[in-house]
């Protein structure tokens, strides 16, 4: 049965482990596809103040997410796709100086396109007044977005009227979305919270309702 060798090597001050061995700067392993039925699990070991960057491996100058939290699982699928004396790279940073910014903007996705939405306030604070903030923070520090949509109320010949914004949900600058809200069109208040990894821009869509 055909046997591979993969190399694993951290960048930074960090250190990886195959499963409960010792922790390492530089790992190799031999292995058949038999070997890789269960999977052989590399725990990404940081060292003091250094965190994984952006959770991704580095292989032939591309890189990919492990979508793991810091563990890579070496299974079938990944021996199969790479070939013999491939080279696998973990970037680790320094956490405690690395910062990410993080921009927020009120905004209508129309025709493939945002638009600024001047109806919608976005922010950092429980009571949004902006149409565009900004916050830089630590890597790895938890950040909460707040957005709140506009509402009133106008004459028509049936009486008054009310009308909102409600808040359909948070997106990068493709449309590809980061949280949905809960699909309700009375939703006009929403957060969105997660842990800053790199620099980011959030776009809130705003949709217009009126009763």
């Amino acid at each position: 049965m055909e046997s591979k060798t993969f190399h694993f090597i951290v960048n930074g001050d960090g250190w990886i482990a195959l499963d409960d061995g010792p922790q390492e700067n530089a790992i190799s392993i031999t292995f058949s596809m038999k070997d890789l039925e269960n999977g052989k699990t590399y725990y990404i070991v940081p060292g003091t103040h250094y965190a994984t960057l952006v959770d991704k491996w580095e292989v032939n100058g591309t890189t990919i997410p492990s979508d793991q939290d810091g563990v890579f699982t070496l299974n079938s699928i990944m021996g199969k796709r790479y070939p013999n004396n491939t080279t696998f790279y973990y970037n680790f940073a320094n956490s405690s100086t690395k910062t990410c910014t993080i921009t927020v903007i009120s905004s209508t996705w129309n025709s493939n396109n945002w638009y600024t939405q001047l109806h919608g306030m976005v922010g950092f604070s429980p009571n949004p007044t902006l149409i565009t903030d900004n916050l830089t923070v630590n890597y790895g520090e938890t950040v909460t977005v707040y957005a709140k949509g506009d509402e009133g109320n106008h004459d028509s010949d049936y009486g008054t009227e009310s009308w909102w914004y409600y808040i359909k949900g948070f997106y990068n600058s493709d449309h590809v979305i980061y949280k949905a809200s809960n699909g309700d069109i009375n939703t006009t208040n929403d957060t969105y919270t997660f842990k800053a990894t790199e620099n980011r821009t959030i776009y809130v869509d705003f949709i217009y309702y009126k009763r």
